[in-house]
């Protein structure tokens, strides 16, 4: 990607209560969306259509990239350029963390 040309950075269908109201830990809830810790709505406040939402997620699946990592393995992401997340794992997990700034 060339220096300086805009990118769109946002994850509304991972940021909206629906995706909330999904979670097994909060399935039982069935609280108005704006009740919820987080939830999203288009710049003029109106609900994101169910069929928009899911559209972005199919869209997120069809690009993933799936990899089994191994002991000692180091991953480096950009957040502005690539989505990243993890499925479920068993085992012991360490997190280091580290941030740059230009």
């Amino acid at each position: 990607m060339a220096k300086c040309e805009r990118v769109w950075f946002s994850s509304p269908h991972a940021h909206h209560a629906e995706y909330l109201q999904n979670n097994p830990r909060m399935s039982t809830l069935r609280l108005p969306y704006n009740r919820y810790p987080y939830h999203c709505t288009y710049g003029d406040d109106s609900e994101i259509e169910p069929g928009v939402l899911q559209h972005m997620r199919e869209v997120q699946w069809q690009a993933a990239v799936g990899f089994h990592m191994q002991k000692s393995d180091l991953l480096v992401l950009d957040n502005l350029f690539a989505l990243h997340g993890r499925l479920g794992f068993t085992g012991e997990r360490k997190l280091l963390v580290a941030m740059t700034m230009n």
